[in-house]
């Protein structure tokens, strides 16, 4: 079984963890890893009989480039993790969580989902703290920066979860 990482970073917290779960599962499986920008022709695919597509979070789901990507995806196994910039334990993750499992099409068997804490990008957190959008109400403003002042990159604790995570996933369907 050919299994092949798509990710999308945009701050290298997923590409992290992309290449975390690749080096602790290429030993047992058949892995290729990919940056999501380099595939231009979605036929490449086809060589593949399962996808862990990872991504980062925005607006508590896929960030655009990776939501279209993710639906343009037909009759795979596929695991999806991601990158959060909040507590993944938190509601917001919850919801994040419900939100990863309405992304893949009906064609695909979805075999499993995780999400990871991610560093949020620190011109993010300045750019909300010096000129924050008018259109978002202050609690809501507040609790963005506060997460993302205790946000933090992903660790060891997080590769290892991922690891063992999906590597029972890719067990299920080998």
């Amino acid at each position: 079984m050919k299994t092949l990482i798509i990710y999308s970073s945009k701050t290298g917290n997923t590409k992290k963890v992309a290449y975390g779960i690749y080096e602790g599962l290429k030993d047992e499986y058949d892995l290729s890893i990919e940056d999501m920008d380099n595939i231009k022709d979605l036929s490449l695919l086809d060589d593949y009989d399962t996808l862990l597509v990872g991504f980062w979070i925005d607006k508590g789901t896929a960030n655009s480039s990776a939501k279209k990507f993710i639906k343009n995806i037909k009759n795979k196994n596929i695991a999806l993790f991601a990158t959060l910039g909040a507590d993944p334990s938190s509601k917001h993750g919850q919801d994040v969580i419900k939100n990863m499992n309405k992304l893949a099409d009906k064609s695909n068997k979805l075999i499993e989902v995780g999400i990871y804490n991610g560093l949020v990008d620190p011109k993010l957190l300045e750019k909300l703290k010096t000129k924050p959008p008018l259109f978002l109400p202050k609690p809501i403003l507040n609790k963005m920066i506060s997460a993302g002042e205790k946000s933090r990159e992903p660790n060891e604790e997080d590769m290892n979860d991922a690891i063992a995570r999906f590597s029972k996933a890719l067990k299920k369907v080998s």
